[in-house]
């Protein structure tokens, strides 16, 4: 194997672009197989110097896309080219807008899927490649009724020379400070945070949640699933013009300013100065096809973290290392094409008295998160990234 075709765009802000970053960065630090981003690039933020490395694997890989003989000669048929395809729900490519054919030696999957109803012509597509890497060992389990011939698990990674415990800057003083991230939709649980919050507040007025719950696909299907949510009487206001109408969403909720900090989105290498400055992380999410890198990263930070006990969710959790949620009752949805089996609706209670358990006992709060940076500490790009890559090159 010489080079590796990465079938999807890279990018900063959404988990799939992230995957990819790391990934081509791995193998440039490692010196290789050479990766051709097929798909080039969305937005990518970062430092100078990765940027660099990305902008001319970027330009080099759409002079091979093109036909530069220079560089499209080391993706001729029989000379060591695997392609990399992303799929997501029902077998669709991700983030793959355009057309490229090249002449791949092998073609393998790498899949985070959460909605279980899968069609004929999808179960066929999962079955076609010879190996499919899921994101979970829930979504590989998914994959394997499905059909998918050879599926294996490979969770995610964080960077511990970005996330890492270190000391607060203070800047939100006498709050006792509640993190939420993840892009918003019904599966990531927003209103079951929003609801949550709202009664621990009523316990404890310093409560303050502090967000990141960007959503550039400000139309998506994700985000009308709200309609579903048992807290809230559906989702947030959106037009084309203004998009998210937050403000409204939060006087329907009676949730007051004052109760809350949000970020649409956040660079993502100055994420961990966020975190951590919140006593307590939050995911209650009702399911994930992966691990939930967000919530894997506020881990890394140190920081005590609350999660739903359900779907990848299930791969990180650890005794000690975090506050499960145990109580997960199942997620009906009347929408078609929409399959819930496996998801889970957390108990707002339990919530509040995880979060309680944490207000109440601030040193065994410090305790769990550092257990749950060390825990994290297994989990780095570079050894998830190399698993994977042994997976590809038919070693493990």
């Amino acid at each position: 194997m010489k080079a590796l075709g990465l079938n999807w765009q890279i990018g900063s802000n959404y988990g799939w672009g992230t995957y990819g970053m790391e990934l081509a960065l791995h193998l440039f630090r490692r010196g290789g197989p050479r990766t051709v981003l097929l798909q080039g690039a969305a937005d990518f933020r970062t430092d100078e110097l990765q940027f660099a490395r990305l902008d001319y694997m970027v330009r080099s890989s759409a002079k091979a896309v093109a036909g530069d003989r220079q560089w499209f000669d080391l993706y001729r048929p029989g000379n060591g080219l695997v392609v990399a395809h992303a799929l997501g729900n029902n077998a669709e490519p991700a983030f793959a807008p355009n057309r490229v054919a090249v002449a791949a030696d092998r073609e393998v999957a790498l899949t985070f899927i959460e909605n279980t109803a899968c069609s004929e012509a999808a179960r066929r597509r999962f079955a076609s490649f010879p190996l499919v890497v899921a994101g979970s060992d829930w979504c590989r389990d998914m994959l394997a009724g499905l059909g998918a011939a050879n599926p294996v698990s490979c969770i995610q990674g964080i960077d511990p020379s970005v996330f890492h415990p270190a000391p607060r800057r203070g800047d939100f003083r006498d709050r006792f400070v509640i993190f939420s991230g993840g892009k918003l939709e019904y599966r990531k649980g927003q209103d079951i945070v929003l609801a949550a919050v709202r009664a621990f507040r009523s316990r404890h007025p310093e409560a303050l949640l502090v967000t990141v719950w960007g959503n550039v696909w400000k139309q998506s299907r994700g985000i009308a699933q709200f309609r579903h949510s048992p807290h809230v009487a559906g989702p947030p206001p959106v037009s084309p013009e203004k998009g998210i109408d937050w403000l409204s969403w939060m006087r329907e909720l009676g949730v007051a300013l004052n109760d809350i900090t949000m970020f649409g989105f956040f660079t993502h290498d100055r994420l961990p100065l966020l975190m951590r400055e919140a006593d307590v992380a939050l995911f209650p999410n009702r399911a994930e096809g992966g691990t939930n890198l967000v919530a894997m990263e506020a881990m890394a930070c140190g920081v005590p973290t609350i999660l739903s006990a359900n779907t990848g969710h299930l791969d990180i959790i650890a005794d000690g290392a975090c506050i499960p949620l145990r109580s997960q009752r199942p997620v009906a949805a009347d929408e078609p094409g929409l399959g819930t089996e496996g998801w889970g609706e957390s108990d707002v209670d339990e919530i509040v008295e995880a979060l309680e358990r944490v207000w109440q006992d601030r040193e065994a709060a410090r305790a769990i998160g550092a257990a749950g940076a060390a825990h994290m500490a297994r989990f780095t790009w570079a050894a998830q990234l190399d698993k994977l890559m042994g997976l590809i090159e038919g070693q493990a």
